[in-house]
């Protein structure tokens, strides 16, 4: 068993303790740093969470952890797994009046940050760490050692993020704002107001980039994402590339806003697995 790592079924059995123990971290005087992650009610995002419960509390990661949950009143009725861990709860925008289509639910990664830090529950610490539900932690995230401060954002490197090049980021930025940008996503370890002040944008940003993508499909993807000569021929695998794509619209939501905010990035390219 690779160290890190637990059978999904231990995992169950130990969610009830660890809820408890990952609670109680941060009691007293505000910690440096608060991870946190966006998640959905449901049994796959459950299993999730239980995993990056565990593994903070495994990796002694500093700091509180708080599971930023999309789930509507309807759905929060018959959910059963608030007990997995400290929780804020927001709209599912999946599916909701301040969305433009159904069925995207990467707009609950800005969406939960600016209904987290814009309510009664918004953490007192510096810095948060943004990450994926279906990430785990390995090792102690020292967000200063990393480079972060206010301003400047430690992320991962997306280098497949090719239209912050190829002239796609100037249809939504002004083109003096482009070389502010960064090919970076996965995880953003960012003071708590630098994202109180882009989580709107990239909202806003990932709507329009949605947008586009559905009006402008051709453009979208010639523009988004690299494609070889090879891959050109290969019908079936264009059309799967074509809904990959897509589904980075919230990546360059979050580009796109940073570079508006003129937010800077330490780029990383060793911490993530």
């Amino acid at each position: 068993m690779q160290a890190g790592f637990l059978p999904l079924a231990l995992l169950a059995l130990l969610a009830p303790h660890y809820a408890r123990a990952v609670g109680q971290v941060g009691a007293g005087s505000p910690a440096l740093v608060h991870t946190a992650f966006s998640a959905e009610c449901n049994l796959q995002f459950n299993w999730f969470s239980v995993a990056l419960f565990y593994s903070h509390s495994l990796a002694k990661q500093p700091g509180p952890i708080t599971r930023l949950l999309a789930c509507n009143q309807g759905e929060l009725a018959g959910y059963n797994g608030l007990s997995i861990g400290p929780t804020f709860v927001h709209p599912n925008l999946r599916e909701h009046p301040i969305v433009d289509e159904t069925g995207y639910p990467s707009y609950n990664k800005p969406g939960s940050l600016m209904f987290w830090l814009n309510s009664a529950q918004a953490p007192p610490e510096e810095f948060i760490v943004f990450v994926d539900a279906d990430m785990l932690i390995r090792s102690p995230i020292d967000a200063l050692a990393l480079g972060a401060e206010r301003g400047v954002v430690v992320s991962a490197e997306y280098s497949y993020l090719v239209g912050t090049l190829s002239g796609f980021a100037e249809r939504f930025i002004r083109k003096e704002l482009v070389h502010r940008q960064a090919q970076v996503g996965g995880f953003h370890i960012i003071h708590r107001e630098d994202a109180r002040r882009v989580s709107p944008k990239w909202f806003q940003f990932t709507k329009t980039v949605r947008k586009f993508a559905a009006e402008f499909s051709d453009e979208f993807n010639a523009e988004s994402m690299h494609v070889s000569g090879t891959d050109l021929n290969d019908r079936a695998l264009m059309e799967v590339r074509h809904k990959q794509a897509r589904w980075h619209s919230e990546m360059y939501g979050y580009v796109f806003a940073a570079a508006e905010e003129g937010l800077q990035h330490v780029v990383r390219r060793d911490q993530m697995l």
